[in-house]
């Protein structure tokens, strides 16, 4: 289940999370070493300790969300 989460947008990670009832003590957020996105969706880019730390990083919005038909 915690492995679903990756890459999902950090608001419905943590619900799925909550909904599995895995209790997050710890939210990270990192950014590439020479750049920085000041806007876009945090998603979940890491998990440790069986879902307690969330590591995650800004990806762009223009980023095509899949659509169940695809």
């Amino acid at each position: 289940m915690i492995s679903s989460v990756f890459g999902l947008p950090l608001d419905e990670a943590l619900k799925r999370l909550k909904a599995a009832n895995v209790e997050v003590t710890d939210i990270k957020e990192i950014s590439a070493p020479r750049g920085y996105t000041p806007r876009g969706t945090l998603r979940v880019v890491r998990i440790q300790n069986s879902g307690k730390i969330i590591t995650c990083a800004r990806f762009p919005d223009t980023i095509k969300e899949p659509k169940d038909d695809e």
